[in-house]
């Protein structure tokens, strides 16, 4: 059935052998691998039977060869018929356009929708998303994907708790959940910030409540930093301590780093293909030869069209080709080590807090050891070491 499917796309020819010898036809097609299907052989020695388009030019050398003479009786498949309509370009011209028009149309945002939001944060939402280009009569094709859109508009609208983007059709929806404002709610209940780690404090600012601490002093996880009770024993008050303690904390992390690392550099402008897409089949637009380069790295971008919000059965895909080069990078040891406090600083940071800040950074060893650098840093941080603490009865 496969088969079949293929020779209608290719094209093939029914034709009439005649020759003193048609069966020698028959045997030197075979032997150039020509192939011959639906043979039939009448009483006056006249063999009929299809062949492919490709192989008419050899059917020709073949009949010379052997004597023979052939005709043709029938054309079928795509070519012939592509030829036949092309012969009524008005009307085929009248249906591409009819269809164009169509598929342009049903590709146009038409109405925007937004649910959820009141009208102040509505307004907000509709300049945020006419600033990307959502508006009445742009190519969807030319908008981010809904995807993209969500986690552009719910940064930039910071009232909304979450924002919805779902394409229908022609109407994009944009679904809102407002922040909900936190009701007036009582004092809160009296507590002391205490240490949350080991650290030398190096800051402290106090708001309310009394500092038990000062700057220099060694605190261990747990230590109160600044008291909620204020007053003396006589007129002692129980209060919701606030204020704000750095202190210095301290971190040792290895990092090591090859002498020698290998990278991919991309060589030149990418060859670019283009293909239609028809079901899993894939037709070739416009580049068709491939990149001669051994190292190639690809990039597919497809899009698949859509009719009314119904997915179309064909669709385009942009394939670009990047020829790339291995290169090389070798480093001398002190150049080793300062990539390698690069790497630790990187690390570092994922692993404390968004404000931390360094006070020192020192390499307490390295050693090079089967073509790498293995570094031993030292960190001093700077960094928020406040947690809250309830005042209990009896404290």
């Amino acid at each position: 059935m496969r088969q079949r499917w293929m020779n209608e796309v290719i094209g093939y020819v029914r034709i009439e052998i005649k020759g003193e010898v048609p069966e020698q036809f028959i045997n030197e097609c075979q032997n150039r691998g020509i192939v011959l299907w639906d043979l039939e052989n009448d009483k006056n020695g006249t063999i009929s039977a299809d062949i492919l388009t490709t192989n008419v030019k050899d059917v020709r050398w073949v009949a010379k060869k052997t004597g023979c003479k052939f005709r043709f009786l029938e054309r079928h498949g795509g070519p012939f018929f592509v030829r036949r309509v092309m012969k009524r370009y008005g009307f085929v011209a009248g249906i591409g356009l009819f269809f164009a028009v169509l598929w342009f149309l049903s590709n146009l945002v038409w109405n925007v929708e937004i649910e959820g939001a009141t009208p102040e944060l509505e307004h907000e939402l509709r300049l945020t998303i006419e600033e990307l280009g959502v508006r009445p009569g742009v190519l969807q094709s030319r908008l981010p994907s809904p995807e993209e859109l969500q986690s552009i508009v719910s940064a930039e609208v910071s009232e909304a708790t979450w924002i919805g983007v779902n394409v229908r059709g022609t109407t994009y929806q944009f679904q809102v959940v407002q922040k909900e404002l936190a009701e007036p709610h009582e004092d809160a209940a009296p507590r002391h910030l205490v240490a949350n780690r080991d650290a030398v404090v190096h800051d402290i600012f106090v708001e309310h409540g009394e500092a038990q601490v000062k700057e220099d002093d060694y605190v261990e996880k747990g230590d109160v930093l600044i008291s909620g009770l204020i007053g003396n024993e006589e007129n002692q008050q129980q209060v919701a301590a606030t204020g704000s303690v750095e202190g210095e904390i301290w971190y040792e992390t290895k990092v090591t780093v090859p002498l020698e690392r290998t990278y991919e550099v991309i060589e030149d402008e990418p060859q670019v293909h283009h293909r239609l897409l028809l079901g899993s089949l894939r037709v070739p637009l416009w580049g068709i030869r491939e990149p001669e380069a051994e190292n190639i790295k690809q990039e597919v971008d497809q899009s698949n069209w859509k009719l009314f919000g119904y997915d179309l059965p064909f669709g385009y895909e942009q394939k670009r080709m990047y020829e790339t080069e291995n290169y090389t990078q070798s480093y001398e040891e002190k150049e080793a080590v300062e990539v390698a406090k690069e790497f630790a600083k990187e690390e570092i940071f994922d692993h404390v807090d968004v404000d931390a800040e360094i006070k020192d950074e020192k390499v307490l060893h390295h050693e090079v050891e089967n073509g790498k650098v293995k570094v031993n840093i030292h960190y001093e941080m700077i960094e928020e070491i406040v947690e809250e603490q309830p005042i209990v009865q009896g404290d």
